[in-house]
């Protein structure tokens, strides 16, 4: 059985390799890094909640780099696959207007399929994919929800959750595949390959949402203050890195 270290460098190995297949060119990267504002720069490391925004010119005026839709945070028109899809595209053609025309990145919680679409293929939650102990059906599960985030334009679902939740206490603790850092590791993996698959020129990016950080917590139960060293941080800081390339 894989150890909490073992299942992390793992995970490392396989975003890593994801990485180093990524389509983009550095040197034009630099470049327009090199040309941006500080409003620009700020702006482009901004995500806002789409429901929150004062005028939807915003996404022009402050440059904004990415949205996000959270769990009620539907389309005005309501939530068939039409108002979500005109939705996001009225969204984007509002970023490629700015100086730069970078696209948006638009992140939405299609956790347990695109549940906030109506019609989406609805899945279990991971506790219950955890019972399973079928890597093949996470992955096939994954799939279906990356293929229907993709058919309303959006390109980031905030999954999998991989946490390893101990106590049953928590809230949340449904969110988890298992409590078994080994089970974690492989049903997280293969939910990734469900996500994104082995090519990148049009994935639904993941995120590995882990609700329980490490340190030193104030209590047990839900979410609590949690304290940490600098060597603490420090390891979340190269973590980053080492997922995204960049802090």
């Amino acid at each position: 059985m894989q150890t909490s270290s073992e299942a992390f460098s793992k995970l490392v190995q396989i975003m890593d390799e994801l990485r180093e297949q990524c389509p983009w060119d550095k040197k034009q990267t630099i470049h327009t890094l090199r040309s941006m504002t500080i409003e620009e720069k700020v702006g482009q490391m901004t995500q806002a909640e789409q429901n929150a925004l004062v005028e939807v010119s915003d996404i022009e005026n402050l440059f904004l780099g990415s949205l996000l839709s959270g769990g009620s945070s539907d389309p005005k028109a309501g939530n068939s696959l039409e108002a979500w899809t005109d939705m996001y595209d009225g969204y984007q053609k509002r970023a490629l207007t700015t100086r730069l025309g970078i696209p948006l990145l638009f992140g939405i919680d299609a956790v347990h399929g695109h549940n906030n679409v109506l019609g989406a293929v609805i899945f279990p939650h991971n506790i219950g994919l955890g019972c399973t102990r079928n890597p093949t059906l996470v992955e096939s599960s994954a799939r279906v929800t990356a293929e229907e985030v993709r058919a309303t334009g959006i390109n980031w679902t905030f999954a999998p959750c991989v946490t390893v939740p101990r106590d049953e206490r928590w809230g949340r603790s449904y969110e988890g595949f298992s409590e078994s850092p080994d089970l974690v590791a492989r049903l997280g993996e293969a939910a990734v390959r469900g996500f994104q698959r082995t090519d990148l020129n049009d994935p639904v990016l993941f995120y590995h949402n882990i609700h329980r950080p490490k340190g030193r917590r104030a209590c047990s139960i839900d979410q609590s203050n949690t304290t940490n060293d600098e060597l603490g941080i420090w390891a979340r800081a190269f973590f980053l890195f080492r997922c995204f390339g960049n802090l």
